[in-house]
C-alpha cells in the first residue's frame, strides 16, 4: 500500500512545469499584465500589485523564483471601466469569460 506522502508527492509532480514551460507561462502572464496596466494607465484607473507579486517586484525585480502567478488589485467600482478599456484597446486579443467572487475578492476571468 502506498503511503499518503508518496501519493501526494506523485500527484504533485504531475503538475510541475519544466523551467522552460514555467518561463513561457511567466512571459504570457507578463504580457497580459502589461496590457491591463497600459489600458488602466492610459485612463488613470488605479491598479495595484499585491501579495507575492508586489514582494517579488521589490525584492527580486520580477517574479519570486518559485511563484507562477501575478496578483493584482483594483477597486470593485472600476472593474467595468477596466473591462471596457481592455476590450477597447485589445478588441481581438481577449475575451472575458465572466466575473467570479470568492470569500474576499472578485476577479476577472480572461
Amino acid at each position: 500500500m502506498k503511503s499518503t506522502k508518496n501519493v501526494l508527492t506523485n500527484n504533485l509532480n504531475e503538475y510541475l512545469l519544466s523551467d522552460k514551460k514555467l518561463q513561457l507561462l511567466k512571459d504570457v502572464e507578463l504580457e497580459i499584465f502589461d496590457d491591463i496596466y497600459q489600458a488602466c494607465r492610459k485612463r488613470k484607473i488605479p491598479f495595484y500589485l499585491m501579495h507575492g507579486t508586489m514582494l517579488g517586484a521589490i525584492r527580486h525585480q520580477g517574479f519570486i523564483p518559485w511563484d507562477d502567478d501575478i496578483d493584482t488589485a483594483a477597486y470593485l467600482e472600476d472593474f467595468d471601466k477596466i473591462k471596457a478599456a481592455i476590450l477597447e484597446d485589445y478588441p481581438n486579443k481577449y475575451e472575458f469569460a465572466g466575473l467570479f467572487e470568492n470569500y474576499h475578492q472578485n476577479a476577472f476571468l480572461l
